[in-house]
């Protein structure tokens, strides 16, 4: 392949919430809920809503587009 390296990759996050998945199947039962805001990129996979089973796959950047995001103000 030519181009840039990948410029972001994902964590996976396999995490256990009885409370989180009670609350999704009271509300807004799915497999998958997306989280977007200033500190985070995420889909969260729902593999078991009853047993409060979730995957976060959390994007994080590279340094380059790390150095990037530095020169901006949406850092808290």
């Amino acid at each position: 392949m030519e181009g840039d390296e990948n410029l972001h990759k994902l964590i996976s996050v396999h995490f256990m919430s009885n409370q989180l998945g009670q609350h999704l199947l009271d509300s807004v039962p799915g497999m998958l809920y997306f989280v977007f805001n200033q500190r985070m990129i995420a889909v969260i996979v729902a593999h078991n809503l009853e047993a409060g089973e979730f995957i976060a796959q959390v994007s994080y950047l590279t340094m380059q587009l790390f150095a990037w995001f530095l020169d901006k103000e949406i850092w808290v």
